[in-house]
């Protein structure tokens, strides 16, 4: 079987056994979820930090009028419209930046294969739409994005999650001096649009809350009342060293084997930095802060926190292993091999 029928099988059947675990894997979730995302809609969702995150639900209920389904059979159509809608956005992704099939393909399926590993019982719309969304910052860090594209980026990913705000952030750090110059167009730019997408999702939380889905428990959710967002930093580092002999034992135990994965994973993308051009060094130092937001908003106890960030794990792997070439963010010697693909013991 040629190797593209052999990548495009594996991608499918990737995609297959993530849908029905997501679907299917626990027939009591899906229920509670749409529960969740219709609760976003009427100003009830679980914590006032989600009333903000209007773009899932809609898309939901936009399929519910569409094609006459009711709360949960919506949800599960766009669960899995969204894993093929995440998996397309990733193998793009890879094919615009290497131009070979398979390796797209089989990047697409480790995503969807990983991702699996991410399911747990609450898992909602925003997260896969964040996926998608950190694909297009991903293309748009490596290949370049004109203006246009960028703010069509940060207005629809503001239209999901504050993980947008990722966007503005990589403006503020490609604005770095590459020398002795400072952007200052840059600079400005992701300094105002920072600032305005903050407003925006305070605004929205403040406008369009009425009270928590459950409201017998603090209905106003008073414990967030400054920024809604949980500050979980440090308590994630204490539950992680508390629990240090059950990694990887249970839900729970799986989330914190999946959160320490990352960490190792971005600790190793920095030691092997001194390869990277100077864009290179910023798209890591922009990684290291999406994923410092996840430990610092999340809780590591959730492996669903993560869904949204593996197209980033394996994006890193594939450029730092010289996998697929990223000609921005990787130095080249000058026969034109790349010295991290020439430092794995690869050929040029």
């Amino acid at each position: 079987m040629p190797a593209r029928l052999l990548a495009i099988a594996l991608c499918a059947g990737a995609v297959l056994i993530e849908g029905l675990v997501l679907t299917s894997g626990a027939p009591d979730a899906t229920p509670h979820r749409a529960e969740a995302v219709f609760g976003v809609l009427a100003g009830t969702p679980h914590w006032r930090a989600y009333q903000n995150r209007l773009l899932g639900p809609q898309l939901v209920r936009g399929l519910q009028i569409v094609l006459g389904l009711d709360d949960v059979g919506s949800l599960t159509a766009f669960f899995w419209l969204a894993v093929i809608a995440r998996t397309s956005a990733v193998f793009l992704l890879f094919k615009k930046l290497s131009g070979r099939f398979v390796a797209a393909a089989i990047c697409a399926a480790g995503v969807s294969l990983l991702t699996t590993c991410c399911l747990s019982f609450w898992v909602y719309p925003w997260d896969y739409l964040d996926a998608i969304f950190v694909c297009g910052m991903l293309l748009g860090i490596s290949r370049g994005f004109k203006w246009p594209a960028w703010l069509a980026l940060v207005a629809l990913g503001l239209w999901n999650r504050e993980t947008a705000l990722l966007l503005p952030l990589w403006l503020v750090i490609d604005a770095m001096p590459a020398g002795s110059r400072l952007d200052v167009r840059k600079l400005s730019a992701g300094s105002i649009l920072l600032a305005l997408g903050v407003a925006i999702v305070f605004w929205l939380r403040r406008t369009l809350f009425v009270h928590r889905l459950d409201a017998a428990l603090d209905p106003l959710d008073t414990g967030h009342l400054a920024i809604a967002n949980h500050l979980m930093l440090a308590q994630n580092a204490r539950e992680f060293v508390n629990e240090l002999g059950n990694l990887g034992r249970g839900p729970e135990g799986r989330a914190r084997l999946i959160a320490a994965c990352f960490v190792v994973g971005t600790a190793v993308a920095v030691l092997l930095a001194r390869a990277l051009t100077q864009q290179g060094k910023k798209a890591l130092l922009w990684s290291f802060c999406a994923v410092l937001s996840v430990l610092t908003f999340g809780a590591i106890s959730e492996a669903r926190i993560w869904i949204g960030f593996v197209p980033l794990a394996v994006f890193w792997a594939a450029v730092l292993s010289g996998r697929v070439p990223a000609a921005r963010l990787v130095r080249r010697e000058r026969n034109g091999a790349s010295r991290l693909r020439r430092g794995f013991g690869g050929q040029g």
